[in-house]
């Protein structure tokens, strides 16, 4: 509805975005991210920055920064749940693509809304909370060793 606009009493208009012809892609972005702020970080963080990038290229291609969609967004998310990810991975991926996108409209100084920002998951989804060990297991597992005396 926000492409939506009233014209007259009785018309409506869509207003289409067109993806801006000076934009760059998601893999010259992620290019200029990693050549600027990967120095001297370990290989994980490449690798982790590539993955994430890569997905989303798999799954919508690679498109101008300006060409990417909230649609493409959820699409993005709904990919990843049906992977199985976790909602920490899912957390994850989207960090990564978020500041490569943002890094790059900030390099670039484009006015670009990054359609990655605000869009929600379950954070909790899948993931294990480790109960502690009761303090009677432990007190038991200390009174054996003091038994053995090794």
């Amino acid at each position: 509805m926000s492409l939506v606009r009233k014209v007259s009493n009785s018309r409506l208009e869509v207003d289409v975005i067109w993806p801006q012809a000076d934009c760059p892609s998601l893999l010259d972005a992620l290019e200029v991210y990693l050549e600027q702020k990967g120095k001297g970080r370990p290989k994980t963080f490449r690798v982790a920055a590539e993955r994430s990038c890569n997905y989303l290229i798999g799954l919508c291609g690679n498109k101008p920064l300006s060409g990417y969609t909230r649609h493409d967004a959820l699409q993005f998310r709904d990919w990843l749940v049906a992977r199985g990810l976790t909602g920490s991975s899912i957390t994850r991926n989207f960090s990564y693509l978020k500041a490569v996108i943002n890094f790059a409209l900030s390099e670039y100084a484009l006015d670009v809304r990054n359609p990655f920002v605000g869009v929600y998951h379950d954070r909790s989804a899948g993931v294990l909370v480790r109960k502690p060990i009761p303090i009677d297991a432990i007190r038991n597992v200390q009174s054996e060793c003091h038994t053995i005396d090794d």
